[in-house]
């Protein structure tokens, strides 16, 4: 009686509307990927055909914020019209978290003290952006990434910023619990105090993972510790 009518989750681009009863056949919930009883009730899309939730994994706090947006306009894709860097001419861009520019190059050897300002991995082979007055360095892939995100495991739009080094020693990110450094995407409200490090932030469902014949998904309770069949480490 009580759930709002249309609502916008992490786990789908659209938003869904509830339906009191779905129609014939076999549905899995977009969240828990659990069959759903269709006389029961259900969040559903309207734009995707084949898209249901649970109203229960709908709602969930990791899911949705639970404000009704019927009579609300829908807002376009957040991740459009805000790329991370101005382009300069060929092989050159200007970086929104960088004062200089940034130049292509092939990396073609390894250098154990040079690492990526965004994700903090080492500089191997392949395509990186580097400065020629500071140092600064982004891997190609790194510097694509969008000033602001939707991800599946936060109700939220997520904010692309810096961590100063030199201000913090770090920060744990909320979906792998490492401290991390480099870049990462927060969450604009204070009360949530949700942080991505920009490779958790990469991550979206399904995952297909060439160890396993299944396609992967995201765990539902985030507090869950689940042992990884690979390293055997949770």
């Amino acid at each position: 009686m009580y759930f709002p009518r249309i609502i916008q989750i992490s786990r789908h681009r659209h938003r869904i509307s509830y339906k009191s009863s779905l129609p014939s056949g076999e549905w899995l919930c977009g969240v828990c990927r659990q069959n759903i009883e269709i006389d029961y009730g259900a969040y559903s899309c309207d734009k995707c055909c084949d898209y249901v939730v649970h109203s229960i994994c709908a709602l969930g706090k990791d899911v949705c914020d639970g404000e009704d947006l019927e009579g609300v306009p829908e807002e376009d894709d957040i991740t459009l019209g805000v790329e991370s860097f101005d382009v300069i001419s060929e092989g050159v861009i200007l970086h929104f978290l960088h004062d200089h520019h940034l130049y292509l190059q092939a990396s073609i050897l390894y250098d154990e003290n040079k690492f990526c300002q965004a994700c903090v991995l080492p500089i191997f082979e392949g395509n990186i952006y580097s400065c020629i007055e500071c140092g600064f360095i982004l891997h190609e892939t790194c510097a694509q990434s969008r000033r602001k995100l939707q991800h599946a495991l936060h109700p939220h739009p997520l904010t692309l910023r810096h961590v100063n080094p030199y201000e913090y020693v770090g920060f744990t990110c909320d979906a792998c619990d490492r401290l991390c450094g480099g870049f990462i995407y927060g969450c604009h409200l204070k009360e949530c105090d949700f942080d991505l490090d920009i490779r958790c932030a990469s991550i979206s469902e399904p995952v297909d993972y060439q160890g396993h014949e299944h396609p992967l998904y995201l765990a539902l309770n985030s507090e869950e510790q689940p042992i990884c069949h690979v390293c055997q480490i949770k």
